[in-house]
């Protein structure tokens, strides 16, 4: 049985990056033997130069297989790869991020030594390490604050330690955790499905382990998939909200749960704002926008939600600002200083 499986999404990726992904790779299969695959999944990429860089890839090396698939997403591009993988362990990489040199044995390595579903390893992105980072290598028990984290989603503890709970990539799982309690990605609450994967089997194992020795680089561009505009937080908002209600149903004599989903809508509605309504390329007028935030916000879920906003749960004037308007029903205040900005900005 093979030991690691390294699963790389591929949906027309610029050609300098890909090649980055796969050297970074290729450079930690030299200080290893025939214990490791990598699956390069071609999620229906339009662009020419995907294939026949991948083709060449796996010609030259039995260790790397080519998959081509129809687009279909990243989320279920990662399943097929968690259901094709023959390793015991499993590691993600986005493929416009690397690896360190020696990455793969030492996350191998730690794997296999902490014998847990998941090990957390530390990132920087852009090339830009913590200088204040402190070592941490420890095994963490799963407990109310774990999950809390991951249903709220804020990581500013994780960040400053130079890791990521709530990124699959930088990860190390054992697949039989995975397939026993059948945890995969969800598709419709993409690009929020990492987190809540981490999420999902956080709730099925007792501890997982950390060590943030820098193992992987993110990299930040404008034109990722994660970043062009987009009304994918609208939908995410309906459609994730009510997965954590039924994960927090679990902790009923917690109101901090309560809390946790509650800070984590308005991160949601806040982003959505961001990312789409006022987003410099959504050109449409400010009525259709107005019509397009208030049919967002009179969502049931996220109507629930706003009523349970509480002003002494807040963490900066920005959220403050949010809370107020959202519970005068005055939001729409957002985009008429948007479209002031833009008009003065000419």
């Amino acid at each position: 049985m093979l030991k690691l499986s390294v699963i790389i999404p591929i949906y027309n990726t610029p050609a300098p990056l890909l090649e980055h992904c796969i050297s970074s790779i290729q450079d930690n299969l030299c200080l290893m033997d025939d214990e490791v695959e990598v699956l390069m999944i071609n999620d229906g990429s339009t662009e020419s130069h995907i294939e026949s860089m991948l083709k060449a890839v796996e010609t030259a090396d039995s260790r790397f297989k080519y998959v081509s698939k129809d687009n279909s997403g990243v989320s279920t591009t990662r399943n097929l790869g968690i259901k094709m993988a023959q390793g015991e362990y499993i590691t993600f990489i986005d493929a416009d991020d690397y690896f360190e040199s020696d990455a793969l044995p030492y996350m191998l390595q730690t794997a296999m030594r902490t014998d847990v579903g998941m090990v957390m390893f530390g990132f920087c992105r852009n090339e830009v390490n913590i200088k204040e980072r402190k070592l941490l290598k420890q095994r963490f028990e799963v407990n109310k604050e774990i999950i809390q984290t991951l249903i709220s989603n804020n990581m500013d503890w994780w960040y400053s330690h130079g890791a990521n709970l709530a990124s699959v990539w930088a990860k190390v799982y054992k697949r039989e955790k995975l397939l026993m309690h059948n945890i995969f990605f969800i598709q419709d609450i993409a690009p929020n499905e990492d987190g809540y994967f981490n999420l999902c089997l956080l709730c099925k194992i007792p501890a997982f382990y950390v060590d943030n020795t820098l193992v992987y680089h993110y990299f930040y561009y404008a034109d990722s998939a994660i970043h062009k505009f987009s009304n994918c937080d609208i939908r995410i908002g309906k459609n994730i909200l009510p997965r954590l209600e039924k994960i927090a149903e679990n902790y009923t004599d917690d109101a901090d749960y309560s809390t946790s989903i509650s800070y984590r809508a308005l991160k949601i509605i806040m982003s959505a704002k961001q990312s789409y309504f006022t987003h410099p390329q959504n050109t449409k007028s400010f009525c259709e926008l107005k019509a397009e935030m208030d049919e967002f916000l009179s969502e049931p879920i996220i109507k629930k939600w706003i009523k349970r906003f509480r002003l002494r749960n807040v963490r900066s004037k920005m959220e403050l600002k949010n809370i107020i308007l959202l519970k005068l029903r005055l939001y729409s205040i957002v985009l008429i200083m948007d479209r002031c900005k833009r008009w003065i900005n000419r």
